[in-house]
């Protein structure tokens, strides 16, 4: 299934500059909210840890466990409370701020770290001061699952659902003139250029809406959806489910008028799509790509139209599919490393060193189908290749900067070659803790190899390298592929990219000439802001213009 993210770090100019922490008030403009009658608490799932605080009080009365928190790699924080109130001038937004601070207090750490997503719950069926007791208030931290050996060979077995080679997916024969097709999702979305941000910005620059006041204003979602063809032109659009006002034709129009976007993905070619795109219009006149999918008033359920439909396209059959279980095909989160390898081709001499822990299956895979495609360009710049796991399953405790193994290299010549030999090094994987070791890999596959001059890394941007410290002992630009980068750049890769000489290269942007920058310069990367002080990069924060 795939969703709509907006970032809780969206900025915009001003002359004065926030410290390196996410301040509260911040989180509380930019977090998106989603609406849910009654949390039910999963206190069995291993992934999440809850932070309880009484109903209408900040007070945190449960333990934070902060030697927990500080080893999981956290991807979202939800801020859970109820909508009754029982007076019309109690600050529903002043306890949330005064919960998020008491929070800071508990475990300062959470506010530094850039790569998490911060979402607000609110619960809608509690109906009086008693009941509320009932419900969960607080908070709910999220993370990824723990890389042990059995989750490895998990991942393993998705990375071959993603390549196609092992697929329960069910799939509906469709007969047209041109013979037999099946209906399936592709690898890849089909995307507006810029973004979500740039999509976001052309939806409000092109729809008219009125002022506040007006009583002409809607409230909802206009579901739309329409094809985008294998040379990203927008045709067939369609309104699944709207308002029944004049801005469903005002939104049909909008797209209509759209600029070509990046088509879709299947085995690593473009190909025409259908693209389901949900607006979300508020009352303050906001009008964006809906963030949660609830269903309405009116009883449509977007979230399963969304999955159902979204990214759906027609592939011949070359034999009849035999269906095995009715199971939507995993679809990868963005095309990051299909779009930076797309538009970055000046690279030789090439050391490729690639993370194969956690959950780096999709990016993975589309190394693979890029490979795949492209192996007669690509595969004869490239000198070696650096499998890294950090650690080969090795306990925590004994893994010492440099010696933490796990390091598989070799010039894999070939896509099934390179394949199973990533596969090996991912189900050896399962180091334990949230850090790799990117460097020790650089290392030890650059004294293999040294012709290597240019080094591309592949790296995960919620996991940090252990051996930073190793830096100063690479002697070639190391460029490094951010995955993951959706709520902001970790720091320590633009750290390594200027000691290096090197690059960071997002899906949307190359950072270069980042040793060229002084202590004080600020660069923006998509939308995000980050200064350097002391030769070591700070994210900052804008205040948002009254």
């Amino acid at each position: 299934m795939n969703y709509f993210f907006i970032s809780v770090f969206i900025f915009v100019l001003s002359e004065q500059i926030f410290a390196f922490t996410v301040p509260s008030s911040f989180i509380i403009e930019n977090a998106p909210q989603k609406c849910i009658p009654q949390l039910v608490q999963d206190k069995k799932n291993g992934n999440k840890m809850y932070i309880q605080t009484p109903f209408a009080s900040p007070v945190i009365i449960s333990s934070v466990n902060k030697d927990i928190l500080k080893k999981k790699t956290i991807t979202q924080i939800e801020l859970v409370y109820t909508t009754y109130r029982l007076s019309e001038k109690f600050n529903q937004t002043k306890l949330n701020y005064n919960r998020l601070e008491k929070l800071r207090n508990a475990a300062p750490f959470l506010f530094t770290e850039n790569t998490i997503e911060w979402v607000f719950t609110a619960q809608t069926a509690c109906v009086s001061p008693a009941d509320g007791k009932n419900y969960f208030h607080g908070f709910v931290i999220h993370f990824r699952s723990e890389a042990t050996l059995e989750e490895a060979k998990r991942e393993v077995e998705y990375l071959e659902r993603l390549l196609g080679e092992k697929t329960s997916q069910a799939t509906e024969e469709v007969f047209v003139k041109q013979g037999k097709f099946k209906m399936a999702h592709v690898d890849m979305l089909a995307e507006f250029n810029g973004g979500k941000t740039a999509l976001n910005n052309h939806i409000n620059e092109n729809i008219n809406y009125p002022e506040k006041n007006s009583n002409t204003r809607i409230k909802g979602i206009i579901l739309t959806s329409f094809t985008v063809n294998e040379n990203g032109k927008i045709s067939d659009v369609q309104l699944v489910n709207g308002s029944k006002t004049h801005y469903d034709s005002v939104v049909v129009e909008m797209i209509k008028k759209m600029p070509l976007w990046k088509s879709a993905l299947l085995n690593g070619r473009n190909t025409s799509s259908t693209f389901v795109l949900p607006l979300k219009f508020y009352e303050n006149g906001k009008v964006e790509v809906a963030q949660s999918l609830l269903k309405e008033n009116d009883g449509f359920d977007y979230a399963e139209y969304l999955m159902l439909n979204q990214g759906l396209t027609m592939v011949p059959i070359k034999e009849t599919p035999v269906v095995t279980a009715k199971e939507v095909k995993l679809t990868l989160p963005d095309s990051s490393v299909f779009r930076i390898l797309e538009r970055n081709t000046e690279w030789n001499h090439l050391l490729v060193a690639i993370d194969v822990t956690g959950s780096m299956y999709p990016y993975l895979a589309q190394v693979l189908l890029w490979y795949k495609e492209n192996e007669k360009t690509f595969s004869p710049k490239v000198k070696m290749f650096a499998f890294f796991n950090d650690g080969d399953n090795k306990p925590d405790r004994e893994k010492k900067t440099g010696s933490v193994g796990g390091i598989y290299t070799g010039n894999y010549l070939g896509y099934e070659t390179l394949k199973n030999n990533m596969k090996f090094a991912m189900a050896h994987g399962g180091g334990g803790d949230r850090e790799e070791n990117n460097i020790e890999a650089i290392l030890n596959a650059n004294a293999k190899c040294p012709d290597c001059t240019n080094i591309l890394m592949i790296a995960d941007n919620f996991a940090t390298p252990r051996d930073l410290s190793l830096a100063n002992q690479v002697t070639h630009p190391v460029h490094v592929l951010l995955c993951g980068t959706h709520f902001g750049i970790n720091t320590h890769y633009l750290n390594l990219a200027r000691a290096t000489k090197g690059s960071v290269r997002t899906a949307n942007q190359d950072i270069v000439n980042l040793h060229k920058l002084a202590n004080g310069d600020e660069i923006e990367i998509e939308g995000m802001h980050y200064i350097l002080q002391q030769n070591k990069f700070e994210q900052v924060f804008k205040k948002r213009n009254p």
